[in-house]
């Protein structure tokens, strides 16, 4: 991990939410294995994406030498002009879809992470309250056992 982002990331949780990370905090892990999730998923989406415009290019390439080829007078060569301009849409519909799928994966594998942080900081949040509860008891007790001996 970048030595500067770490250094970002320490400051940033410092000023928030006021807790001191070391640079070789374990907490650190999961800005590293969400760093791996993220980029592993958008090289594969990419991939994806990347054959997808290929088999589009190519098909376009044989729509376009076929329209070419098409005579106008001809009834056959114009149903097959309306065939092609259906797997045409069917492309689009399909880029479409893919499209979407690509921003839900990316929602749901940002979902977990904001919901790993959510519930850290409610860990944090709730050790705090306890430690302050102990100091309340313990000042009470102070005071209990300093009013019995005076």
């Amino acid at each position: 991990m970048d030595q500067q982002l770490v250094k970002t990331i320490i400051g940033k949780v410092a000023e928030i939410h006021n807790i001191k990370l070391e640079e070789n905090d374990p907490a650190l892990f999961l800005v590293t294995a969400n760093e791996v999730i993220i980029e592993s998923f958008l090289q594969n989406m990419e991939k994806h994406e990347n054959d997808f415009l290929v088999g589009l290019d190519t098909k376009l390439d044989v729509f376009k030498k076929e329209l070419i080829s098409l005579s106008e007078d001809n009834q056959r060569e114009k149903d097959k002009i309306i065939e092609l301009v259906s797997e045409l849409k069917k492309l689009e519909d399909r880029l479409d879809i893919l499209s979407n799928t690509i921003q839900q994966k990316l929602i749901i594998t940002q979902a977990p992470q904001q919901q790993a942080q959510n519930d850290n900081n409610m860990k944090i949040i709730q050790n705090n309250i306890a430690i302050g509860i102990i100091c309340c008891v313990c000042m009470l007790g102070g005071i209990i056992i300093g009013a019995i001996i005076l």
